[in-house]
């Protein structure tokens, strides 16, 4: 039996109740639904990246680039991001490292001996507080304004 709704809450999503044997049931629960050309092998014989081409469009990293310090010895997806700023762009490294890892397989080096690209936000909010040594949700130390300048150790200006 297999029954399909809308959930109440989540105005794009769809409930799908399947009613599975117990031995298979861990094995379907969470399923996704996607266009069949998802799932598609990719197409055999794709073409090479060529040196010309861009591979780090936020920092204008040419494939002839990389490809160069690949072939000189480096493994290390942030030694190339060190040395070309590839994946230090706009985009915080989103696009260029799949097309990276292309390059090394072009290349014949397998990707367990590459070390991946050590993931950072693009930025950290920080309260302001946390710089004056405030505790978060504390409200400043002394509450009591100054009248001038030369009494800012007393919580003002």
């Amino acid at each position: 039996m297999t029954r399909v709704r809308t959930a109440q809450y989540a105005d794009r999503a769809l409930l799908v109740r399947v009613k599975a044997p117990r031995e298979i049931a861990k094995m379907i629960a969470g399923i996704r639904v996607q266009d069949p050309w998802v799932s598609e092998q990719a197409p055999e014989g794709r073409a090479r990246i060529e040196d010309d081409e861009i591979v780090c469009r936020c920092e204008r990293v040419t494939a002839g680039e990389l490809k160069t310090l690949i072939r000189s010895g480096i493994r290390d997806i942030n030694h190339l991001k060190s040395a070309t700023r590839c994946g230090m762009g706009a985009c915080g490294g989103k696009t260029c490292p799949a097309l990276i890892k292309r390059l090394f397989r072009e290349e014949g080096v397998p990707l367990d001996q590459v070390t991946e690209l050590t993931r950072r936000p693009l930025f950290m909010e920080v309260p302001l507080g946390a710089f004056a040594g405030v505790v978060s949700g504390e409200g400043p130390l002394i509450d009591t304004p100054a009248r001038h300048a030369t009494d800012a150790d007393k919580g003002g200006l």
